[in-house]
């Protein structure tokens, strides 16, 4: 819905005859629905994390602690070393880097692939973008 939302707003501004928007003002307005929803993505997001981390945290506890009693080598995992938390919010950004740079330039050939290789604009944007992120971001 977040990502027909814009399209739905630009297609409704561009058909409305009554309005004196020119096409760099109906695309102005359409960028700000698009980072308002962006926004409430991200909100809605984190609230999401949040609620996973306090309600979920103790789930799995007790098997992962048995498995561990019971694990022949647990002396020497104990004695590896551990990420930092500097180390692993390091990777952490890193990570994120990548699948955004992913994004980006999967963002950049869409005109390519509607112009040459003449597939849906709907089909890409509304199928095959979030179908690609997801594997990206597995």
């Amino acid at each position: 819905m977040g990502l027909v939302l814009p399209a739905v707003y630009f297609t409704a501004l561009e058909g409305r005859a009554d309005l004196t928007l020119a096409v760099g003002e109906i695309e102005s307005e359409v960028l700000k629905i698009s980072r308002a929803v962006a926004i409430v993505f991200l909100v809605g997001y984190l609230i999401y994390v949040w609620f996973q981390t306090k309600s979920h945290d103790g789930l799995f506890n007790e098997i992962f602690n048995r498995d561990e009693h019971r694990d022949n080598d647990r002396h020497r995992d104990l004695a590896k070393a551990k990420l930092t938390l500097t180390e692993s919010i390091l990777a952490m950004v890193i990570a994120l880097a990548c699948v955004s740079m992913i994004a980006v330039f999967l963002v950049q050939q869409i005109p390519y692939m509607v112009e040459k290789r003449h597939i849906s604009d709907a089909f890409v944007g509304l199928i095959l973008i979030p179908l690609v992120e997801k594997i990206a971001g597995q």
